[in-house]
């Protein structure tokens, strides 16, 4: 199995752009907007914490766009599954009728949806090197926070510091045997 990555591909005007790449191709883009100032990286980091620290085997977090909705949902069990989807739902915006995220398989959140969400991918990943990648792209912005403060939102200090401390206590965070892998391209 090649392993699935999440990278930051640009933090900019008010827009978070994430890529879901796998063996340096983009597989998958997604884009949170900050118009309805609800905010989805420090959502992502705080369901994925509550996931590592064994809180829920599921959860997903809403990135909401301008309109629709992209969802992420990670669901432990016999296999790790992510799933990917987006829906033209306004989630968390003008309706304001859900929350940005939630300890829950996607099936359950699915089913309170108002409109059909598209699943664009549900597949198994190796969580912890999916888990890896979050931390690999969450890094260097925790490192230079102005920056990210200056395009998004506050940096989520807490919610990083939080993510950070329990994917080293368990060992994700580095590993020396594997080689480095190279940046994400659009696939041709």
């Amino acid at each position: 199995m090649i392993p699935l990555r999440f990278v930051i591909s640009r933090i900019y005007a008010g827009w978070f752009d994430v890529h879901l790449c796998r063996d340096g191709a983009v597989l998958y883009g997604l884009s949170a907007s900050d118009v309805w100032g609800n905010d989805a990286p420090r959502a992502w980091l705080t369901m994925l914490t509550a996931l590592l620290r064994g809180e829920a085997p599921s959860g997903w977090t809403l990135f909401d766009e301008e309109p629709g909705t992209y969802i992420l949902a990670l669901e432990q069990g016999k296999t790790n599954v992510l799933t990917f989807a987006y829906t033209r739902w306004e989630a968390v915006g003008q309706e304001g009728n859900c929350q940005i995220w939630g300890l829950e398989p996607f099936s359950q959140l699915a089913g309170r949806i108002s409109q059909k969400a598209e699943v664009c991918f549900r597949e198994e990943s190796d969580f912890p090197l999916f888990v890896r990648s979050v931390y690999e792209a969450f890094l260097p912005w925790a490192q230079k926070q102005t920056q990210y403060a200056g395009s998004w939102m506050p940096f989520p200090t807490q919610e990083w510091s939080a993510f950070q401390g329990r994917v080293r206590e368990l060992g994700w965070d580095l590993d020396s045997t594997e080689q480095k892998v190279e940046p994400c391209t659009p696939a041709t």
